[in-house]
């Protein structure tokens, strides 16, 4: 099986398990190593040191005229420890002296040789001593690492699959409570750990992801309901008026009556599902607008212009104050139009006549300022905060008859964020209100 597959806890107890046998493998293997080279080291420096100390005992002897140096040899050889072996040869190989202590195979020790230079003729020492002590110590320190590590690493093993479960149980209970939280439910939260750690930085996160998510489904719910209600109606009228018009054969003024219903309710419809399409498209992403420089001093001019006549009509004085140079921002043309006809067409709707509407463009630093300022009934403090939501309708004065869904200020919200700029709604103390849009000048 693949370590990937297996359970979290699981692959942390076998990593921990690998790392932790490989560290204690290494380390008893360098403690072995480390006694073995010592005690063998002490042994042969204590060989060593007893051969230097013969030939100088035997230097020191021989100076004293000592008469019998095999005698000498002996004394020597009972001072030295028990276990150590004294052989004396001659030039010619022959055993000179040999204390006769040896009980061992030669396999099983160590040795030191030293030539000595003495006036009787020279002689070679040669001293032994049994590594049977150090090699059990050594054998028996490796069968005891070999048994321990073992031992240890199940039981080291063991303790962190526990420590690994109790350390990934506020995971178990995070996606447990993950679990339990649907559709219906997306007001639930996480609960978040006093850790001040990644759980809690985890739980924090998906608790915003919840709200974001709710917040998401809870537009969608009210637009969708929303866009139901409002197409419930023209559907309605178009079905009603094709019903009647069947239910008996007619006179042709009343079948063309009926048909002019339906065209416009059906201009109407479709009318609305653009208006749909485009604020989906903009909650998506999708259809982001290509950049380029939008002269917008002329196109503010050109749609003052082209609504005049709207104004007149109803006897509203339209002005357009606009500054002598030009302004270029980035952004798409169709789309700033379509913004301001969006809130012209607003003030000109709820401005009696008489009014007045003013429309001004400035720019300071790196900022252009659109302002629409009407003389228009105004928009209660109370609902100033929601005048931006998809089919919010202040008051019936502002409702489908008078020609709106309530769709475009939402629309033209959706412009100016995705130009990068902002909306601020002001009310005027003697009526009206004032629609200011900041934008970005072009580099």
């Amino acid at each position: 099986m693949n370590l990937r597959e297996l359970p979290v806890r699981t692959r942390l107890t076998v990593w921990y398990t690998a790392v932790l046998s490989l560290g204690l493998i290494a380390f008893s293997l360098f403690v072995w190593l480390t006694l073995r080279h010592l005690l063998y080291t002490d042994l042969q420096t204590a060989l060593e040191n007893q051969a230097r100390g013969f030939e100088e005992y035997l230097h020191i002897e021989e100076r004293g005229h000592a008469p019998n140096l095999i005698h000498e040899m002996d004394e020597f050889s009972k001072s030295m420890p028990q276990e150590h072996v004294l052989t004396v040869f001659d030039a010619s190989g022959r055993v000179l002296y040999n204390n006769g202590r040896r009980r061992w195979k030669h396999k099983h020790e160590l040795t030191t040789t030293r030539s000595i230079a003495l006036e009787r003729g020279p002689v070679r020492a040669e001293l032994a001593v049994s590594d049977q002590s150090a090699a059990h110590a050594v054998s028996l320190l490796g069968w005891l690492l070999a048994l321990a590590v073992p031992v240890f690493v199940m039981v080291a093993a063991g303790g962190g699959y526990w420590l690994s479960g109790k350390a990934l149980a506020p995971v178990d209970r995070i996606t447990e409570r993950a679990r339990t939280i649907g559709v219906r439910n997306l007001s639930a939260r996480l609960e978040v750990p006093a850790t001040r750690d990644e759980l809690q930085r985890l739980t924090e996160t998906w608790n915003g992801m919840l709200a974001r998510l709710e917040a998401a489904v809870t537009r969608i719910s009210r637009f969708t309901a929303d866009a139901s209600h409002e197409l419930r109606t023209p559907v309605a009228i178009i079905r009603l008026a094709a019903e009647n018009a069947l239910r008996k054969p007619r006179p042709e003024a009343e079948y063309r009556a009926a048909l002019e219903k339906i065209q416009r309710e059906s201009e109407s419809m479709t009318q609305l599902i653009e208006d749909l399409l485009f604020l989906a498209r903009a909650d998506a992403e999708e259809d982001v607008p290509t950049l380029e420089l939008v002269e917008l001093r002329t196109l503010v001019d050109n749609v003052c212009s082209d609504l005049a006549p709207l104004s007149a009509a109803k006897e509203i004085r339209l002005e357009c104050a606009l500054p002598p140079a030009s302004i270029r921002v980035a952004g798409r043309a169709a789309d700033l139009r379509r913004m301001l006809v969006i809130l012209l067409d607003n003030a000109i709707k709820y401005t009696p006549a008489g009014g007045a509407i003013r429309v001004a463009l400035e720019h300071e630093n790196d900022r252009v300022t659109l302002r629409v300022e009407d003389s228009g009934i105004g928009i209660p403090e109370e609902a100033r905060s929601r005048v931006f939501q998809r089919f919010f309708r202040v008051d019936s004065s502002r409702s489908k008859d008078s020609g709106g869904f309530g769709l475009g200020l939402a629309i033209a919200q959706a412009i100016i964020e995705r130009h990068n700029a902002s909306i601020e709604l002001q009310s005027k103390p003697a009526g009206g209100c004032v629609f200011q849009v900041s934008l970005p000048l072009a580099a």
